[in-house]
This record gives C-alpha cells, structure tokens and sequence, in this order.
C-alpha cells in the first residue's frame, strides 16, 4: 500500500470522526434545549399551579372576611362595609401571638366607636378619635408619622396600645382592657369601675360567636 494511499485513509478516518463528533454533540445539545425546554414548561406549570392555589385562596379569604363584615354589618348597619373590609385584614395583620388577637380588636373597635370612623370623644382636650377612639398627643409615639384617620394606623394602633398595658401589667388581660379605657395609672390605682371590661366580654362574646365563628 503506497503511503499516498495510506495518508488518505488516514485523513477519511479523521474526517469521519470528526463528523461523528460533531453529529453527537449536535445531538448532545439539542438533548440539553430539550430538557431545559421541557423544565422551563415544567416551571411555567408549576408557577401557574401555584398563582391558581394563591388565587383561591385569595378568593376563599375575601369570602370569609366578607362574611365576617356581613356579620358586624348585622349588629352595626350605619357601618361602611369598605371600612370593615379594611379594619378586619388589619387586625389580622396587627394582631399580637397572646394579646390582642385579631378578635380584641375588632371588639375594642365595636364598644369605642360602634365603627364610626370620624367620632371623637368629648374630651375637653387630646380628644380620642376614630375607630379605636385613639388621643393623638398621648399616643404620638405609638402614631409615629402615620395618619391618625387611617384605618390601619387606628388598628395598628390598639393594638401596639393593648399590648404594652399587657405586657406592663404582668399579661393580665383585664387590665389591659381597663387600662385602654381609663389609663393604666388610673387601672393602677384602684380607680374605675369593671362596666367597661363587661362590655368587653358582652362584645368579643358575639364577635367571637357570630364575626370570627
């Protein structure tokens, strides 16, 4: 065999190959978009699974809170459902691990204000407005730069209020409740009376039986 010969099959050879080689990587990468295709599909349905559980469960939670304004709207009918709407995902939002729970709240708002959102007291001054009938000087801290006619400020609010009077009174509930309605110092000191704190009882009775059932 002439080494002309020779040199040519040898080139065939490597030729051969290197078509080989770079058949099976062609291959070998349309294999990789394949999969990276089919797990992009894979997470497109995966994120469409996910935004339609998300989205009854949205739905499942404006039925239920729509449901709970329906059941204080009973009790309160002059109320603005909207304000409701508003107040009850705050006290959820707001709302403390021990006290106050979400239906504290919603009580305190029923007994200080019977959900009018413009009421103020008749406080000669730092008169205690709105919802949770809050008095923005004593409070300023408590407020902080937000509006004191927000509903969120308002539940956010008694909330921070609530609690602080527990915590201060070694997590007595009481307390708290009778602090928030005539001041800690007053609680304190032996001087109120316990009619505020069965008003109390009287109201988170029926939020808790009819509201929050």
């Amino acid at each position: 065999m002439s080494q002309d010969i020779m040199q040519r099959r040898v080139r065939a050879f490597f030729a051969t190959l290197i078509l080989f080689l770079v058949a099976t990587l062609i291959y070998q990468i349309h294999r990789v978009d394949e999969r990276l295709e089919q797990m992009r599909l894979q997470a497109e349905e995966q994120d469409r699974k996910a935004a339609e559980i998300e989205a009854r469960l949205q739905q499942q939670k404006f039925i239920e809170r729509a449901n709970r304004a329906n059941a204080i709207l009973a009790k309160y009918p002059g109320a603005d459902t909207r304000v409701i709407m508003q107040a009850l995902d705050a006290a959820e939002r707001f709302q403390y691990k021990d006290f106050p729970r979400a239906q504290d709240i919603i009580t305190i708002i029923g007994i200080e204000s019977s959900w009018r959102v413009d009421v103020m007291s008749q406080l000669s001054t730092d008169r205690a407005y709105g919802l949770t009938q809050i008095r923005p000087a004593t409070w300023s801290d408590v407020i902080g730069e937000d509006d004191i006619r927000d509903v969120d400020t308002q539940v956010r609010a008694a909330a921070d209020i609530l609690h602080h009077y527990y915590m201060s009174l070694n997590k007595s509930k009481a307390g708290a409740i009778l602090s928030y309605n005539n001041g800690i110092t007053a609680y304190v000191n032996g001087a109120y009376t316990k009619d505020y704190l069965y008003k109390f009882w009287r109201e988170v009775a029926y939020v808790e039986k009819k509201v929050f059932a």
